[in-house]
């Protein structure tokens, strides 16, 4: 039994299918997804603020520690 659903059609998953076999979303499961988050050590606003690792993640938002 799986644990994972396409979040559009909510047919069964498994971690290799992408995109979903069931109504073609693209899901980001693969090892070609990109990265969700910034990489640590990237700049902002012409590089008055530096990325720095990340905190936590939730269903909105990515908090990461950085340096202005």
């Amino acid at each position: 039994m799986t644990d994972i659903f396409c979040p559009i059609c909510q047919a069964p998953l498994t971690l290799d299918q992408d995109p979903c076999p069931a109504c073609g979303a693209a899901l980001g499961l693969g090892a070609s997804a990109p990265a969700r988050n910034l990489a640590v050590g990237s700049t902002l606003h012409q590089g008055k603020f530096t990325v720095g690792r990340v905190l936590g993640e939730g269903g909105f938002g990515i908090t990461y520690k950085g340096a202005h």
